[in-house]
């Protein structure tokens, strides 16, 4: 898998045994393998955008983020809710929750390593809806 996101813009390209499956985010619009995502889809990758930038979405929309519980706190962007659980030893956000309508998707995060002086976790395990859809473990980490 190789993943670029750039100001809200996002691209994933998974490579499979037998396929390659493009997903593209781009200016608020979505495709997969070329053809216009659905409104699921699209969904799912503004809210994986939101998730690879949430760090600087906290620090920016401080007016609209709201602690909901102890070291868990909330943001709502463009209709899409994003739920972060913080450590409270390390300030780290050790796990985030995405919804949009019904549907709802959580990864959780570890192996954290700085690269170019930002703080990167390098392991991920995501679910859809409660159902463990990927663990990722990132090999490189480039930042332009």
């Amino acid at each position: 898998m190789t993943r670029g996101w750039s100001g809200g813009n996002l691209r994933v390209e998974i490579a499979y045994p037998d396929k390659t499956e493009m997903r593209v985010l781009e200016n608020g619009k979505g495709t997969n393998n070329g053809r216009e995502s659905n409104a699921m889809e699209l969904d799912a990758m503004r809210l994986q955008a939101m998730r690879i930038a949430l760090p600087r979405l906290l620090a920016e929309k401080r007016g609209v983020v709201r602690a909901t519980a102890a070291n868990v706190i909330e943001l709502t962007l463009d209709g899409l809710m994003v739920t972060a659980e913080v450590d409270p030893a390390t300030g780290h956000v050790v796990r985030s929750s995405g919804r949009s309508g019904e549907m709802t998707f959580t990864t959780s995060y570890s192996d954290f390593r700085s690269v170019n002086g930002l703080l990167i976790a390098f392991h991920e395990e995501n679910s859809a809806m409660g159902m463990k859809t990927a663990e990722i473990s990132l090999e490189k980490v480039v930042v332009k």
